[in-house]
């Protein structure tokens, strides 16, 4: 059974050309006016899919006069052709007899394509200005809006006649490919025919010259999903990203399963039409493995992605996600002082100020926290002063805060007194409504800040002078008049896992003990100090910077603690630094830096005869 199409306006017959058998042409507009194939054969090199081929001299689809066809103030005609002969005379691609209305791959005008009507008893064409190429696809539309009747070639228009009347009618047939009145038969390929009682705008003809009325079918899966990355988001979320898969026709969107702790077996959790998603509502403390596949149009399902793993964290954390009755935050959130600053509210389950151009603010007031503490919320939409807070202070106005301002405007601020002092900024993200902002604090004097999105760092500063000790998580948000800001699922807590409580208050240590030694003229070996950490190192990142650069670059990543930096420039002075990365997915200070000097190549003279 063909499938039809959801109705268009206008429509009064449409092909596809996808039976590929048979001597039925079936109608997809659903007005019933099926035709009947004469001398013409299948072929599978339609444009779309199937198509019908005709031979230039008696192949023909004919269709019985209905009124739904006897077209009177407008019309549309459209239709793919491949002709495989293009000569000097009438070839019809659409014809209602005689001469009614129709549409022509050629004629006695030096081979070009003409399309018209007989329109209040006197004929109007409009004429092509060129032939069209043989053996190669071209759409044809014609249409005529009650004042002009308009000829289009591959969506553009290419010829009009002003013209008015009432289309003749007639009892006659409607013929594709070929006529039984004056025997003009087209030779080549016909696919994608459509019929419409309007003229259609210029943008609707390209709209149906790229959209077939019937997708061919699709039997190619997409390719697996690569580079899976699985990210701790606090004790109760993992944030997943991957890098996109391709398909022939287009990727329709992703298919999350997660393996839980202790379960041999993996389960679908979540679908995502991006390439990133947030799972929530985890176990704290509790290691959770992932894997994605890729579906499209077709329901054609990829390979699975490699698998990735990520423990959520264990230490005590509190969260809010604000499904509840519109009004205030609750018994948990305290506006800080002064009075002056503006509240927050629930709205349809999600957080927003009570007023707009005002500061807003809140802070948890329902447990307490370690020294080192985070707070993360989802944005529900993309604009200024839309963050969170860290080490709040209310009693005194002071707190660090992490605002996202725009797509690729990112900062990290400290507020004391009623001022806002900008500490770092960022532009290389691109941030999307449902991301998930996190800030976080740890250690003092100094205090190093780290803002990441979905779990990635991206911003971080280390802060010496204000320093600011202990508090409590928040969130905060400025909404511009029109801006209409939210943010949902809040969490906030102790960073880390470690100890009975749970708790990991230790940050990793700088890297000891860097050393540059030269191997040669094109490489340099580093090594470092080992290093220990309560949630166990994991990883070093070493970065170089080049001669004459003013930044470093990343060169790699390692478990160890040597690296062997080749493919150097000769008699070049490099220099390098260290990043450490611990269990929790933190990057602490970078090490010192330590450089080294390539050698150069000795040239010996060539001794003389």
């Amino acid at each position: 059974m063909t499938p039809t199409p959801t109705p268009t306006p206008g429509l009064v017959a449409a092909y596809g050309f996808n039976e590929g058998g048979g001597t039925l042409l079936t109608d997809l507009s659903g007005n019933g006016n099926n035709g009947a194939i004469s001398g013409a054969t299948w072929t599978v090199s339609g444009k779309y899919g199937n198509a019908l081929s005709f031979n230039g001299t008696n192949a023909r689809v004919t269709v019985n006069n209905s009124a739904s066809l006897r077209l009177t103030s407008a019309m549309t005609l459209e239709a793919w052709v491949f002709p495989t002969t293009v000569n000097s005379a009438w070839r019809d691609v659409i014809y209602k007899g005689d001469d009614n209305y129709y549409l022509m791959a050629m004629s006695n005008n030096s081979s070009h394509p003409v399309a018209g009507a007989i329109l209040g008893g006197v004929y109007a064409e409009a004429i092509g200005p060129n032939a069209l190429t043989a053996n190669t696809w071209a759409h044809l539309a014609t249409t005529y809006d009650g004042a002009t009747v308009r000829l289009y070639v591959n969506g553009v228009q290419v010829a009009s006649q002003a013209k008015t009347g009432t289309i003749a009618t007639s009892t006659n047939p409607l013929q594709i490919g070929g006529d039984s009145i004056y025997g003009q038969y087209f030779a080549g390929r016909i696919d994608e025919v459509r019929i419409y009682n309007r003229g259609l705008s210029v943008a609707e003809i390209q709209s149906d010259m790229n959209t077939p009325l019937i997708a061919p079918p699709d039997p190619q899966p997409p390719t697996a999903p690569t580079n899976l990355v699985a990210r701790t988001l606090g004790v109760s979320q993992v944030n997943l990203s991957w890098t996109a898969s391709t398909d022939n026709v287009g990727v329709t969107g992703y298919l999350v399963e997660r393996q839980d702790p202790g379960s041999g077996n993996f389960v679908q959790v979540g679908t995502s039409t991006s390439t990133s998603d947030n799972d929530t509502g985890l176990a704290a403390g509790s290691t959770y493995s992932y894997r994605v596949r890729a579906t499209d149009a077709a329901q054609n399902l990829s390979q699975y992605s490699g698998v990735a793993s990520a423990m959520t964290l264990a230490g005590p954390a509190a969260s809010d996600n604000f499904n509840r009755a519109d009004g205030g935050l609750g018994v948990n959130w305290a506006k800080p002082v002064p009075a002056s600053e503006q509240t927050l509210v629930i709205v349809s389950n999600q957080v927003t100020p009570d007023i707009e151009n005002g500061h807003c603010y809140a802070y948890w007031i329902g447990s307490t926290f370690s020294q080192d503490q985070y707070s993360q919320v989802q944005i529900s939409s993309v604009g200024p002063w839309n963050g969170m807070i860290a080490r709040a202070q209310p009693g005194i106005d002071r707190f660090y805060i992490a605002l996202v301002f725009g797509a690729n405007d990112y900062r990290l601020y400290l507020r004391k007194d009623g001022l806002y002092y900008s500490l770092s900024t960022g532009s290389t993200e691109t941030w999307l409504p449902g991301d998930i902002i996190r800030l976080e604090a740890a250690g003092s004097n100094p205090a190093h800040l780290t803002l990441l999105r979905n779990g990635n760092p991206v911003l971080t500063y280390t802060d010496s002078t204000e320093n600011l000790v202990g508090g409590s998580p928040g969130i905060g948000i400025y909404s511009p008049t029109g801006a209409h800001l939210a943010i949902d699922n809040w969490e906030g807590g102790n960073l880390g896992t470690m100890g009975p409580m749970g708790l990991d208050t230790q940050t990793p240590k700088v890297p000891g003990n860097l050393v540059a030694t030269a191997l040669g003229v094109t490489q340099i070996k580093l090594s470092w100090t080992a290093l220990t950490d309560n949630a166990s190192v994991t990883k070093y990142e070493v970065q170089r910077q080049d001669p004459g650069s003013t930044s470093f670059v990343h060169v790699t990543t390692t478990t160890g603690t040597n690296y062997t930096d080749a493919r150097l420039a000769e008699g070049s002075r490099y220099s390098y630094r260290v990043l450490v990365k611990d269990a929790t997915g933190r990057l602490n200070e970078y090490s010192g830096v330590t450089s080294a000097t390539t050698a150069s190549r000795t040239i010996v003279p060539r001794r003389s005869r």
